[in-house]
């Protein structure tokens, strides 16, 4: 966890069991936090070996409190997801608002990666090139533009 405002003072994670957390922020004295400002970052280190995935951040139960325990209701705090990029590429379909269908790429840095169709899985080994692609960051968008006869799609490293 990284903070990022100069305002917190104190900052603490701490596991609550299963796959929870506790998150704890305080201000330093004299200061507040005003308006929608991010105040931390959560960072996270993939385990070696690990297969690419995404997981999903849900931040509930939140509750905040002034020094003097009087409840502040007025934050937003923002839900996401982790996307975990590990030996093999990860492959995200996603509709771009106003446009087709995406892919989003994810895969390491400088690595080449193919982007590969099939009709059915009922034939296994059959995958046709889409695109190769070598990786200019962690994640790339690839507009979807193949055959028609495209039903499945994969990513997977020569």
């Amino acid at each position: 966890m990284e903070v990022i405002v100069p305002q917190i003072c104190g900052s603490h994670l701490q596991p609550i069991g299963g796959s929870y957390y506790q998150l704890t922020f305080a201000t330093c004295p004299g200061q507040w936090l005003i308006g929608t400002q991010h105040v931390a970052w959560l960072n996270f280190t993939a385990a070696p070996g690990m297969s690419s995935t995404s997981l999903t951040l849900e931040l509930d139960n939140i509750t905040g409190q002034q020094p003097d325990g009087t409840p502040v209701a007025n934050f937003a705090p923002q839900s996401g997801r982790v996307v975990v990029v590990g030996v093999q590429p990860y492959l995200e379909l996603i509709r771009v608002p106003g446009s087709n269908l995406s892919f989003i790429l994810y895969s390491a840095v400088n690595s080449t990666n193919r982007v590969q169709w099939t009709e059915s899985l009922a034939t296994p080994g059959v995958w046709n090139l889409w695109q190769q692609v070598v990786m200019p960051d962690l994640f790339l968008e690839l507009p979807v533009a193949p055959t028609n006869q495209a039903e499945y799609f994969r990513a997977v490293t020569p």
